[in-house]
């Protein structure tokens, strides 16, 4: 009887209990490690999500290799995604302003190719449907070369999760978060060429975190409802904030976006840059822009709150 009791011991001890919420990022890591050393399986998940931005649309999907448990423990979206087959792309691509997402590669469509690339496009998106079972050709971004139907056929036949409303960089970033805590933003495309060649040197290191746009961070963290990475990214973003990209930011579709971004970048504008000539040499073209329409009918929220915040 002693032998067996023995086993069952090593088999329970084989399968830990789910990992809770209340776990610090530290002993999730731990929890976790644990787990993929006794079943090989640490990375247990492979999520597809598009790298590069063409004229009119997203390809070039690349997979991104995780552990289930960790997403979960980070977000319930990612609950809904592995548990309810929950189908993230048919919700939410609309809301999905990928020609703001500075975590896409940008790839030139040359017009000569035009009618070849729609074929591509085409030829992708019906794949991609029957890949994934589905034929809804309603999505407003769509996948623009065949190379979206690189999703491995050969694998187990669980269909593919395939994010279309995040970036590569960014998932991969959220993913090095989700086990570790750490994080590493990347430059404003608005900050100078200098500040980018300084921070590319660091993020050649492989122990630091895959770096990621704080912007499309918290794009990706407010879709999760993930509120500490919203708060991270949101710092980061304002503190990379001068007198030369300041109104760049403030008046860009991203900002005009979200009422809390929009709040922190005039804080910061107002009480941190203040109104030096650098800023109100260009105030007056945010302005005309602001008043034609150009910038979309949220920018006027933008001045208001401008306005509200100077008179106090």
């Amino acid at each position: 009887m002693a032998p067996k009791s023995a086993r069952k011991g090593d088999r329970k001890a084989n399968h830990p209990s789910p990992i809770p919420r209340t776990l610090t990022k530290d002993e999730l890591f731990l929890a976790t490690l644990r787990s993929g050393i006794t079943d090989g399986n640490l990375f247990n998940t492979k999520l597809y999500t598009y790298s590069r931005r063409t004229p009119s649309a997203v390809d070039k999907p690349r997979p991104v290799y995780a552990n289930e448990a960790a997403l979960k423990h980070a977000s319930d979206y990612f609950v809904s995604l592995f548990d309810w087959d929950f189908q993230e792309g048919r919700m939410s691509t609309e809301d999905y302003d990928y020609m703001s997402d500075s975590d896409l590669e940008d790839a030139d469509e040359p017009a000569s190719d035009l009618s070849d690339s729609c074929k591509e496009r085409d030829t992708a998106k019906a794949t991609k449907n029957q890949v994934d079972g589905t034929d809804d050709t309603s999505a407003s971004v769509t996948p623009a070369s065949e190379e979206t139907v690189a999703v491995d056929r050969n694998e187990k036949s669980d269909r593919p999760k395939i994010l279309e409303t995040v970036a590569y960089k960014t998932l991969q970033s959220f993913v090095f978060w989700s086990l570790t805590g750490k994080i590493s933003f990347a430059p404003l495309r608005s900050q100078s060429s200098a500040i980018h060649l300084q921070t590319e040197s660091k993020m050649l290191k492989l122990y630091e975190p895959p770096p990621c746009s704080p912007k499309s961070m918290y794009r990706f963290a407010h879709m999760c409802e993930v509120e500490e990475l919203k708060l991270l990214a949101l710092e980061d973003l304002t503190s990379k904030l001068n007198h030369d990209n300041v109104l760049t930011e403030l008046f860009s579709s991203f900002t005009t976006r979200y009422s809390e971004v929009q709040e922190a970048e005039v804080h910061a504008l107002v009480h941190r840059l203040g109104l030096t000539q650098t800023v109100l040499g260009t105030l007056p073209m945010w302005t005309t822009k602001v008043a034609s329409g150009e910038l979309g009918p949220q920018s006027g929220d933008i001045v208001a709150k401008l306005v509200q915040k100077l008179a106090r």
